[in-house]
């Protein structure tokens, strides 16, 4: 169930279905393994973890799992308890968020579990999620904000046109599209007496990769925010010669004007 689960708005996926917690050791920012805080969900949602890390600006990752935990205290063996009374007690599942200072990678997750007594304590359903840094504000724009994915758009009434670029991912560039297109509309209609014209208003930007790899950055020019509505892609399928290949669209940010 674990490798089901998309990343959250503004989050990258780093790992799935790890048997271990990520080992929370370290002393100082920027240690592999410190860790920021840890709490329990009511269900395996990441989204809720997103959202405590969401409000840290210092919180860069977080993973989320299912832990053996026990109802109570496992009591040890010893002079006083020497049948192990307790020392195994009734397990039931729990949901834990752990928040990092940094990005985390599967590597990290080394923490198996432990025993208490008689009673073992172990992890399922690891994943892991680093969040992706937010463009700067770009002039005469709000601040970007993060979606779940490429707005479903192409064939919307508010769809302007896309540029899609193979160098590495620059917002800035997107915001200059859009800008060049109103201004280029704009003069169009001063130049032909019309009192109104096509505006880019909002744009969304986001990553192409196939099976992890980056493969380029499309920018996508719309008139209103009311594209929103269509709601989100997180992937597209093309077929070639037979083959289907599945493209990701991740990364994704839409900002207005």
């Amino acid at each position: 169930a674990a490798a089901e689960w998309l990343p959250p708005a503004g989050y990258w996926t780093s790992f799935q279905n790890q048997l271990a917690q990520v080992q929370k050791t370290g002393a100082v920012p920027g240690d592999a393994g410190l860790y920021i805080m840890y709490f329990q969900t009511p269900s395996y949602t990441p989204s809720l973890c997103a959202k405590a890390c969401d409000v840290r600006d210092e919180c860069l990752g977080f993973n989320i799992y299912f832990s053996r935990s026990p109802q109570w205290e496992p009591q040890y063996r010893n002079t006083t308890n020497p049948n192990g009374v307790c020392s195994n007690p009734v397990a039931q599942a729990e949901v834990g968020c752990g928040l990092y200072f940094q990005w985390i990678y599967s590597s990290y997750a080394t923490n198996t579990g432990q025993w208490r007594a008689d009673f073992a304590l172990l992890t399922v359903g690891n994943n892991g999620y680093n969040k992706n840094p937010v463009p700067a504000r770009q002039t005469n724009y709000t601040k970007a904000v993060a979606l779940l994915g490429a707005v479903n758009g192409f064939s919307a009434p508010e769809y302007i046109t896309y540029n899609y670029w193979t160098t590495a991912f620059d917002d800035s560039r997107c915001a200059a599209a859009c800008t060049a297109y109103s201004n280029s509309q704009r003069a169009a209609a001063i130049s032909n007496r019309l009192s109104t014209y096509e505006a880019c208003n909002y744009y969304n930007t986001f990553n192409v990769t196939y099976q992890g790899t980056y493969q380029g950055q499309y920018c996508v020019l719309y008139n209103d925010t009311s594209v929103l509505s269509n709601g989100y892609m997180t992937y597209s399928s093309q077929t070639y010669n037979g083959q289907t290949y599945i493209y990701n669209l991740t990364n994704s940010f839409g900002t207005e004007l």
